[in-house]
């Protein structure tokens, strides 16, 4: 329908510090990795197929400020299709 088809957390689009997104699927593995706020993630898994419906995911954005302190922010998306 257009609306909410890419996951980009809203902090991180204008965003100056340095920052990376990681989504890893349920085992732990990674799904999904950016530092383009313009290229968020679409729902697709390293095999070329897409995440399942209700398909849960743990994300995580790393930011690092130009004095070089680290803050981390995690949580869990689900897919909806």
């Amino acid at each position: 329908d257009g609306h909410y088809d890419t996951f980009m957390p809203h902090g991180l689009i204008e965003m100056k510090d340095a920052w990376s997104l990681v989504i890893q699927n349920q085992q732990g593995e990674e799904v999904f990795r950016t530092t383009d706020s313009r290229r968020p993630w679409d729902g697709r898994l390293p095999s070329g197929d897409w995440a399942h419906d209700r398909e849960v995911f743990q994300w995580t954005a790393t930011c690092v400020s130009p004095d070089g302190q680290v803050r981390l922010f995690t949580d869990r998306l689900r897919v909806e299709r």
